[in-house]
């Protein structure tokens, strides 16, 4: 994980664990640029927040992750429900999921 002072973006190298606002996060590879408000994940995210549990491809979001998208998700809360979703969606933490149904 590196730094950029006069940029004021840090750089998620493969496999980064970060923790904020309550929210563990692991990803392959991504940013955080505090200038534009923005967090994006390249590859693969696993997040875990309370009893929230959500992994996926190539998150993108503002920089607290208040709102942002994703895609190939898996959302689990508390055991008791499971989505898998082609995409994601979230405003103000209320999330909406395309789904397909076969």
């Amino acid at each position: 994980i590196t730094y950029n002072e006069k940029e004021n973006i840090v750089e998620l190298s493969e496999n980064s664990k970060i923790n904020f606002n309550n929210i563990n996060i692991l990803i392959d590879k991504g940013i955080i640029d505090y200038n534009n408000n923005e967090f994006e994940v390249f590859g693969n995210f696993y997040l875990y927040e309370e009893l929230t549990i959500l992994s996926g491809k190539n998150l993108r979001g503002n920089a607290s992750l208040d709102n942002f998208s994703a895609d190939s998700v898996s959302y689990i809360y508390n055991d008791d429900l499971k989505i898998d979703s082609d995409y994601i969606n979230t405003i103000a933490r209320i999330y909406s999921f395309t789904i397909f149904i076969n």
